[in-house]
């Protein structure tokens, strides 16, 4: 016996001394950080005082795992190890005491991919963890720290082997949460229960592994205050400002691998304030689960002194107690409920996507929105709507864009004739001051105004389910998706633009679509009207457009004009075709005109009505918007008109001097008002008038001209009593005619077939 205590004794000190130098030797770590860059154990000092027993001083563990990097660090770790499993390839630890416990888990950009699974791994087991003293984790800026207590048991087979987190608990009393620098939750008592189940990681990886875990977690603490706070020209952030005061944060949820467990009731409430006159107000938030998920947000209406508002008022029930991790946007079909509340956006672009989907009309920028959504299913249902005071608006029209600010007013209105659930969206927007710009925005601003009103409407009811976002159904993908539902609702909308006295600084930016050389403003400003009804595809159905200019210059075939001029243009379309209309009805004013002739005599005080009784035009604004400046103008009009003037003195004045014509012919001049009716047409640069009959009780006048750039060709015949004369014009060359003036003037060509 004595021989065999020498033996055990010496054994007993040769490995006390063997152990301890391996302990604190760099062969322990050497030994255990085989691969560094996944794994790494170190310590301080380490003591063994019998085989399986291990006391080690400051340890320290870090590894690797994907895009996530974690840490373990201790004051003292004393755990014992159980020897027998060791010839089974299982390190196996019954029991161990962590003392002063911090943890860490932090995202890198660097990805580590997992080794490849392979068979005959060593099984690792920690039956119990524990620590009286865990003092905090951290989750990059997020962090925890208090005084904790926890148990925990893990299996991990290396080799790409299974893991298994039995069932553990952690507890923190007079615990601090925390966002960086900023207290979200102190003074509080947390505790968890967890567990995981056995899985690889070919069954379950990432946020899958929550299909594998049981939770319950149960907290009671002290919320901070919040703070309204901009972060940028149009973005607010909710800050926590623990000196501006307290809220309370209580209850219990629980997690059941996959869905939440029934029972569950969480509520928590913090003061919200902002620079503003309405002091504070409390934040309410609220999770009950039972059957379903019920949901409850509470916030008073705050508005600072820039008119930023922040407001939530939300009753919300998703069916069934699910979440599906994967696709957390299924959620919004099992969402019913009412939304009320004012949030800044940074983009709002959405907004016209969601009312008006229409190619021609772009909201954008930055803005609140007060909303007041009533959700079925998780789609609008009808009396949704949605408020805006400020989004700045873009619309391209006929060649041309309107800018500006407006107030936008989105609605969902219920509709008889679509049965439940059907909808007619409806997008109203009223600009306070716009401006219209050539060339699609590319060219100058001509005009500037204000009251500008867009409403826009889908032509048939809508079912509020293509309202739900892309992929929001777990069926989404067996019929057209909501994107493309909405594109066909944009081209079946229909819209109306109106707005009136807009100014128009310079009435020679209306050149670049008249025959310059034969019509043209010289000067003068003007005021802009219109009412235009649009379609989805951005083409003007019908409407009119009226031009009001007073003092204005005018250059109409070779003779220079000043006075007032209105010219209403009654549009309706009149094919499918984009850029034909009709305009019947359209109306030319000029009043108070004064004329200069080609041979230099003024004439004061005259003026015209033209009505175009039959008339249309042809205009392509993409042809008109790529011509060069001084170009003709990609414009076509054909048609009949009538008009009324003061005297037939201008219609003379196209064909020769006062001075050139017979005497007698001055005397149709002072004959008094003259009826007129003809026909005309526009083709680019050239202006032909034809079968222009011109008379009253004391004369006749007929005419025909055709006016191309610098070439001027023409009949005219003219009778007083039993006196008449013809004048055919060519160029400079006139040739007049007094005997059988008729005759010669009715055997001339018409010039319009």
């Amino acid at each position: 016996m004595r021989r065999a205590g020498i033996v055990l004794a010496a054994a007993y000190l040769v490995y006390l001394l063997l152990g301890n130098l391996f302990l604190n030797t760099a062969l322990a770590p050497w030994a255990i950080n085989r691969k560094p860059e996944r794994f790494q154990l170190h310590w301080q000092a380490g003591l063994t005082a019998w085989p399986g027993q291990v006391l080690l001083w400051d340890p320290r563990l870090q590894g690797h795992t994907g895009n996530v990097t974690w840490s373990l660090h201790a004051r003292r770790a004393d755990g014992r190890i159980a020897l027998l499993p060791l010839l089974e390839k299982e390190l196996r630890f019954p029991s161990i005491e962590v003392a002063d416990v911090e943890a860490a888990l932090e995202r890198v950009d660097q990805r580590l991919e997992p080794a490849p699974a392979r068979p005959g791994g060593w099984r690792l087991r920690f039956d119990r963890i524990a620590s009286d003293s865990v003092r905090g984790a951290r989750f990059g800026t997020l962090r925890l720290d208090g005084e904790g207590q926890a148990t925990l048991g893990l299996y991990k087979q290396l080799r790409g082997g299974p893991l298994e987190l039995t069932p553990s608990r952690v507890r923190f009393e007079r615990a601090r949460l925390s966002l960086a620098d900023d207290t979200l939750l102190d003074e509080a008592v947390l505790e968890a229960g967890f567990s995981i189940d056995r899985h690889t990681r070919e069954q379950a990886s990432g946020l899958r592994k929550l299909l594998e875990t049981e939770l319950e977690l149960s907290v009671e603490g002290r919320t901070s205050a919040l703070q309204v706070q901009r972060s940028g020209p149009q973005r607010l952030n909710l800050k926590p400002v623990p000196a501006a005061g307290h809220g309370r944060v209580g209850g219990r949820i629980g997690w059941n691998r996959g869905a939440l467990a029934p029972g569950g009731r969480l509520d928590w409430s913090a003061p919200v304030s902002m620079a503003s006159r309405d002091g504070q107000a409390t934040l309410q938030l609220g999770v009950e689960v039972d059957d379903d998920i019920r949901l409850r947000i509470d916030l008073p209406r705050q508005v600072d002194e820039n008119g930023d508002a922040l407001a939530v008022d939300a009753r919300l029930r998703i069916e069934g107690i699910e979440v599906p991790l994967g696709d957390p946007r299924s959620l919004i079909p099992r969402t019913s409920g009412h939304l009320v509340g004012s949030w800044q956006f940074a983009s709002l672009d959405w907004l016209g996507t969601f009312f008006a989907d229409a190619p021609w009309l772009a909201l954008e920028g930055a803005g609140r929105v007060d909303a007041d959504l009533r959700l079925v299913d998780g789609a609008p249902a009808a009396g949704s709507r949605v408020e805006v005071p400020g989004v700045d608006v873009s619309v391209d029209l006929m060649g041309n864009r309107v800018q500006g600010r407006a107030r936008a007013l989105g609605t969902l209105q219920g509709d008889e004739d679509a049965g439940a659930g059907g909808v007619r969206p409806r997008l109203e927007l009223n600009l306070e001051r716009f401006s219209i710009t050539a060339d699609k925005g590319r060219g100058a601003r001509y005009v500037e105004g204000r009251d500008l009103s867009l409403h826009v409407q889908a032509v048939e009811p809508l079912a509020t389910g293509l309202l739900a976002p892309s992929g929001a159904g777990a069926g989404a993908s067996a019929g057209p998706t909501p994107g493309a539902a909405l594109a066909r609702a944009g081209r079946a909308l229909k819209a109306r633009l109106r707005f009136e006295d807009a100014s128009v600084p310079d009435l020679r930016a209306y050149n670049r679509y008249l025959p310059r050389s034969q019509l043209r403003f010289e000067g003068g400003s003007g005021r802009l009207s219109g009412d235009l009804s649009v379609d989805g595809a951005g083409a003007v159905g019908q409407g009119w457009l009226r031009v009001r200019g007073r003092d204005t210059r005018l250059h109409a075939a070779g003779m220079a004009l000043r006075g007032n001029v209105d010219i209403n243009t009654r549009l309706r379309r009149a094919g499918i075709e984009d850029g034909r209309f009709n305009i019947d009805g359209s109306q030319v004013r000029l009043d108070n005109i004064s004329l200069v002739e080609p041979d230099g005599e003024v004439r004061r005080g005259w003026w015209a009505r033209i009505d175009l009784t039959r008339a249309r035009l042809d205009w392509d604004p993409a042809r008109a918007a790529g011509r060069a400046a001084g170009a003709a103008a990609d414009v076509d009009i054909d048609g009949h008109a009538r008009i009324t003037a003061r005297d037939v003195g201008f219609l003379l004045a196209l064909y020769a001097r006062q001075r050139d014509y017979p005497g007698w012919v001055g005397r149709l001049i002072d004959a008094g008002q003259a009826r007129v009716t003809g026909d005309v047409r526009w083709r680019d640069d050239v202006l032909i008038f034809d079968n222009l009959v011109a008379n009253n009780d004391r004369f006749d006048v007929n005419a025909r001209l055709r006016l191309q750039g610098q070439d001027r060709r023409g009949n005219l015949y003219a009778r007083w009593g039993v006196l008449s004369m013809a004048v055919d014009l060519d160029g400079a060359h006139r040739e007049y005619h007094l005997l059988r003036a008729r005759r010669w003037y009715d055997a001339q060509p018409a010039y319009i077939r």
